[in-house]
């Protein structure tokens, strides 16, 4: 690792952890049938992650939830996005820290499940999820230190896809509070 990024990623963990100390949002979890907004995050720099995830989406949808989603693109092209919000690499300010309306917006949400439909670690992602007002995180558990990420945390087979994943993370928010 160079210098720089070995500096970037030291001065994002410190103003990350500076803001978690100020962040006052109300964790907990509630059933869900009860549930109404949800959250997804997920990494769109793939394209074959859409498809799946879009599909979650309208599932969740035909159940009568409210979701919305914002995808991280590991680029600095403009992209023309009609089902979702995203932000890219242009929205990192020099600490890696996600910048911008789409992201400020999706973090103040106080969904009642942000789910964070993402692989593969991803600073960005795990930052919005960390400071969010949602009152549930889930998300894949990783031996790296990200449990201030999320509350609920699945842990899968090394190597398993978004697809299985996301059947796993939508078992288990199902069997919540029964």
């Amino acid at each position: 690792m160079s210098f720089i990024s070995n500096l970037q990623n030291r001065l994002h963990r410190y103003f990350l952890k500076q803001k978690i100390k100020k962040n006052n949002a109300e964790r907990y979890s509630r059933s869900f049938n009860k549930v109404k907004h949800i959250g997804i995050l997920f990494d769109a720099t793939a394209p074959e992650n859409e498809p799946i995830v879009s599909a979650y989406r309208t599932k969740l949808q035909e159940e009568g939830k409210i979701v919305d989603m914002l995808a991280y693109i590991d680029d600095n092209q403009p992209h023309d996005q009609q089902f979702y919000k995203y932000f890219n690499r242009k929205s990192l300010n020099w600490s890696l820290e996600p910048k911008g309306e789409h992201v400020e917006q999706f973090t103040q949400t106080p969904f009642d499940i942000l789910l964070n439909l993402h692989l593969n670690v991803s600073q960005p992602l795990e930052y919005i999820s960390t400071l969010s007002k949602a009152h549930l995180r889930v998300g894949q558990f990783r031996d790296t230190n990200n449990e201030e990420c999320y509350d609920l945390s699945i842990d899968t087979h090394q190597g398993d896809n978004l697809k299985n994943f996301i059947g796993q993370v939508d078992y288990y928010i199902k069997s919540l509070n029964k």
